[in-house]
């Protein structure tokens, strides 16, 4: 079973969250567990025991690059 959890940015959700990961891995110990998350945001999950992969998404860079593209 693969399990992703997309919760990008704002660092209190973030945190809020950790004890819904812990409980994932607790009920779906096999699972393939993949957190898509903003860069601000990611050290707070980086190494987490519970969590197999972080998925690290430049959002904001995105929008950055809209507005420029939209000036031209």
């Amino acid at each position: 079973m693969n399990i992703l959890i997309v919760k990008l940015s704002a660092i209190g959700d973030v945190i809020h969250t950790l004890p819904s990961l812990a409980a994932l891995r607790k009920r779906y110990p096999d699972a393939h567990i993949t957190w898509v998350i903003e860069e601000d945001s990611a050290d707070i999950i980086a190494g987490h025991p519970c969590l197999d992969r972080a998925l690290v998404s430049r959002r904001k860079s995105w929008f950055r690059n809209l507005r420029a593209l939209r000036d031209v």
